[in-house]
Parts: structure tokens; sequence; C-alpha cells
């Protein structure tokens, strides 16, 4: 099958794949945006970048398009693939494998992956000809070790946190913790964030040196606690005070791990480096 990336139309992939097949779909890690959803994505990106997607001379192209929830919003023009087309304007094409220089303004909802391993490849292929990418990630894309990882000519413009339920797996509403982002290419590389993991307020130890500990994974994530007996060590992480014990204590009781702990599409979790962040942004408010 031949497909013209320089055309606004190609021809579609024959359509003779299973159709909504649980176990391909656990297989690729298909999760499907809801129509709602995919309308405010397509709205939200015309208002960011002030481009309108009906008269704009730039190709668009989806590539993950799944059962066609973003195409119900996007031209007809639009460029479309999946590894499993559900949809006839979809063609069959392995997105990773795409050869292209034409630009394109890329949006959709790609394969996130173990450790968002896919999300990642699917942008940063992107990244190789586009000029705007537009995707539902996992909200792990918040957070600076994913960004350092993503193609450093791209700037985050805006975003959004999607509802839980954004999204139907196996035909069910499925919750997962995500956020919609449109970057842009700019001219002048986005420098890499340096991820700090120590402070000269306390140590990260191991737990019999551990004057408490915070709890690392889980819906408790965040948690400071002072009896360590019985206390994971797969779970938590152990600080050991250089100040006042009683003087870090209290100043880790104020912070709010809240929002740093939602940023992943799996289980609540805390890195040490948002512990060393989130410690030493408080410090510098209370100056």
């Amino acid at each position: 099958m031949t497909i013209y990336h320089n055309q606004k139309s190609f021809t579609p992939a024959p359509f003779d794949l299973p159709i909504n097949s649980k176990e391909l779909s656990r297989n690729l890690d298909k999760f499907y945006t809801k129509p709602e959803v995919a309308r405010q994505c397509v709205s939200d990106l015309e208002n960011w970048t002030g481009i309108n997607l009906n008269t704009t001379k730039t190709d668009l192209l989806e590539p993950s398009a799944g059962a066609g929830a973003f195409l119900d919003f996007l031209p007809s023009c639009t460029l479309a693939y999946d590894l499993l087309p559900e949809d006839r304007r979809i063609a069959r094409q392995d997105f990773l494998k795409l050869e292209r220089s034409e630009p394109a303004i890329v949006i959709g909802n790609p394969p996130f992956g173990k450790s968002c391993s896919l999300a990642i490849l699917f942008f940063n292929h992107a990244a190789t000809f586009a000029e705007q990418i537009a995707f539902i990630v996992p909200r792990t894309f918040e957070k600076d070790s994913i960004k350092n990882r993503l193609s450093p000519q791209f700037h985050l413009l805006n975003q959004r946190v999607l509802e839980r339920d954004s999204f139907m797996f196996e035909g069910k509403s499925h919750p997962v913790s995500c956020v919609f982002q449109v970057w842009e290419r700019r001219h002048d590389l986005r420098p890499k964030t340096k991820l700090p993991t120590v402070h000269p307020d306390f140590d990260f130890v191991v737990r019999e040196e551990a004057d408490f500990a915070i709890q690392r994974v889980g819906e408790h994530a965040g948690t400071v606690k002072t009896c360590l007996r019985g206390v994971s060590k797969n779970s938590h992480n152990f600080l050991r005070a250089n100040i006042s014990i009683e003087e870090l204590l209290a100043k880790f009781r104020a912070i709010d791990f809240t929002e740093a702990k939602a940023r992943t599409a799996g289980q609540a979790s805390i890195a040490k480096t948002e512990i060393v962040a989130l410690y030493s942004d408080l410090k510098a408010n209370l100056r």
C-alpha cells in the first residue's frame, strides 16, 4: 500500500482486522478516548496555538487513531494511522516506522507503554517532522525526569489535566491519570532541568540509620512516619536529619505532596528528586 504523505488524502488500509479484540487491545496498550474528550482536546489545540485546523495548509496527522475518536472532530483530509485500524479512515501503519519529512500537526492519544516508554517513542518520532505535537499522555509527562527525555526542539505551550474517566477499555469506562499537552517546535533548544537528589538538611539513608521515613508509593505516598518498625524498605524513603529533627519533621509535615504524587498514570508515587524540590520550595517560601 502506498501512502503519499505530501497530499491531503490517502488510501485507507483494507478493513479486514478484528474489531475491539480484547487480547489485542491489551497487547497494544489500547485505551480509547471518549468522544467528548477528543472534541475538547481539538478545541484546546486550536485555542492555544491560534491555528484553524480546517484552513491550515499544514498536514494533520493522527499516529495511533484506534477507533477514530479524534478523526470525528478533525478535517476529513487528516492522515491517520494505527497498527490495528478500526475505522475505514485509518491506514494500517506502524507510526514508529513511518518515514516522513514534511511538516505536520500531530494530535492523538499514543500508547503509553511501561514507564511511558511508548509515549516517549511516539513523541520523539513525531518531533522529527512535526511543528506541533498535541498528545494525551500519562501525568508522568509533567515530571521533569520525563520532559528531559523529550526532543529539546519542542517547548510545552499549554496543558490540561483530564478527568480520570476520560477513556474506555474493553468497552468500559477506565480510570487513568492523564494530561493533554500541546508542544511546539522552536528555534531555541529547551534546556534540561537539573534534578538534585541531595539537600544539606538531610540525607537519604537505609532504614537502620534513619530518623524518619516518607512513604514513596501508594495512596498514602508523602506520609511522614517516625515509627519505623515494620515499615517496608521498598515503599518508603528513609531520611536522616542534619539539622534539628523536630525542625525537619515540622517542615516535611507542612509539605503538600498531593499534586506531586498524582503525576503518574498508575500508582501514586513520589521520587527523591520531588522530595528535595518540594522541601527546597518550602524553605524558600519561609524566608
